[in-house]
């Protein structure tokens, strides 16, 4: 090869030891099957209403390693198990803000399996963009503006 390289030193030229190597472009690909079925899983059993679901509980309860599950959560979703059952819980939260006036918001982020409103509060915000306050406000002119009709 090096004397390849002195013969024909033309095939190198350009080669320059200073350029960084180029990341490959990741694939966009459909969702797995097995997404799939833990979203709708998530969605119908309503596991993340245990405040003490835990990663181990969800993979038993999918028939998978905790390993697996961490994986496709993380590599599909773009997040953590608690950021992923988070979501699920906030989503069930705001519709039963909309649903069940009655219900005080300590009843509801205890419904949804938060067990403290701190971190009820961070996580509303963090998935939402915006104070549970400001929520219930916007919520609170929707419904008036339904009811005005």
């Amino acid at each position: 090869m090096v004397l390849n390289a002195l013969y024909h030193y033309s095939l190198f030229a350009g080669i320059d030891k200073n350029l960084t190597p180029v990341k490959p472009v990741k694939e966009i690909k459909e969702e797995p099957e097995q997404l799939k079925i833990l979203i709708s899983f998530m969605k119908t059993e309503k596991p993340y209403r245990d405040d003490r679901l835990t990663l181990q509980k969800l993979a038993e309860q999918m028939n998978m390693s905790e390993k697996q599950l961490s994986q496709l959560i993380n590599q599909h979703t773009g997040k953590h198990f608690f950021d992923f059952t988070n979501e699920f819980r906030i989503n069930d939260a705001k519709v039963l803000l909309k649903e069940n006036l009655q219900l005080t918001v300590l009843e509801i982020l205890y419904e949804v399996g938060f067990n403290s409103k701190s971190s009820f509060y961070t996580a509303f915000k963090k998935e939402t963009n915006q104070t549970l306050t400001d929520y219930i406000k916007s919520v609170s002119l929707l419904m008036s503006g339904f009811k005005s009709d």
